[in-house]
């Protein structure tokens, strides 16, 4: 309860209150499972805060309005011929986040 607390909270870019806080959450999130995955996004969400000119290098495409079959077929014609690897890890999820490492070894 204590980490999901803390990463809906920066979620809403409060970094304030895990600062505050930091000697009770290493003494009672023991866990690396949910301890690491906490930190991580602690660290990548700040960095994202302070830093805003690291998100303006990502390339984006709007889908909102495009129904999944014509995004899904965008993505085929565009990588014909390639592996094509799609993760749907949730970012609010500590188990997912365990898992980021994983994918990028993929």
């Amino acid at each position: 309860m204590l980490s999901h607390h803390f990463s809906k909270s920066f979620r809403k870019q409060d970094f304030k209150t895990y600062e505050k806080f930091i000697t009770i959450v290493t003494r009672h999130i023991t866990s690396p499972f949910l301890r690491d995955p906490l930190q991580q996004e602690y660290l990548a969400r700040k960095a994202r805060v302070e830093h805003p000119e690291l998100n303006s290098r990502a390339i984006l495409k709007d889908m909102q309005s495009s129904p999944i079959q014509e995004i899904m077929e965008d993505i085929l014609r565009s990588n014909k011929g390639k592996v094509i690897y799609v993760d749907f890890l949730a970012t609010w999820c500590a188990p997912c986040l365990s898992e980021f490492p994983n994918s990028k070894r993929i």
